[in-house]
């Protein structure tokens, strides 16, 4: 495919799919390439709001270059420690580089949370939306990520505490991430996410129950 067959395939997806945004995931790789497509689509009547769907392991010189084309930043923080992230990714700087990734993100977004609403439908337009993905026996490492995100970015920014870890691939290979998580350490987690201060987000309800 071409960077110009890529073009149509967005202009495609604004005029005939009614599509509400471009989300590009994990996308680094090929952003010199999606930008040429972009530059295409855009000066054909492109305008649907950006999305970088991120592991957040980026160069900030990556982020920088997406400054005013990118509308919605979704980084993931998957750890708070290398030692942790080489284990688990096989990466040796997979915090060092992810915290000043999200902090460059924020830099370019700041809180502004810009919604669209209808009759039927609430679309974001501009935005960061944090996501901690909690792992088993990790508890340490999201509430790590907790505090950074308070002290170092904003207690206003928008967090998306997540349940759904799965002990896919390689997993059963480390007693550790071996399991689903539990009810109790996703409250636990909840709760210090709660008496941070945080008022903006989402928790997810598969271990939860209407009693909590």
């Amino acid at each position: 495919m071409s960077s110009k067959e890529l073009g149509e395939v967005f202009l495609d997806l604004q005029f005939n799919k009614d599509a509400s945004n471009l989300d590009l995931v994990t996308a680094t790789p090929y952003l010199p390439f999606i930008f040429e497509a972009l530059i295409y689509a855009i000066e054909r009547g492109f305008n649907l709001p950006i999305i970088w769907n991120t592991s957040s392991y980026e160069k900030i010189e990556t982020l920088t270059f997406l400054e005013g084309i990118v509308d919605i930043y979704l980084p993931d923080i998957r750890y708070t420690s290398n030692i942790v992230g080489k284990k688990y990714s096989g990466v040796n700087d997979y915090w060092s580089k992810a915290r000043l990734a999200v902090k460059e993100m924020y830099r370019q977004i700041g809180d502004t949370f810009l919604l669209k609403e209808d009759k039927d439908t609430i679309e974001l337009k501009r935005g960061i939306i944090i996501r901690l993905l909690v792992l088993p026996n990790y508890l340490n490492q999201a509430k790590e990520a907790l505090k950074f995100i308070k002290y170092e970015i904003s207690e206003n920014v928008h967090i998306s505490l997540m349940d759904q870890y799965v002990p896919v691939y390689k997993a059963k290979q480390y007693e550790k991430i071996s399991r689903y998580l539990s009810k109790s350490e996703y409250i636990e987690v909840i709760n210090y996410m709660n008496n941070l201060g945080f008022k903006n987000g989402w928790i997810q309800t598969h271990l939860l129950d209407k009693s909590y």
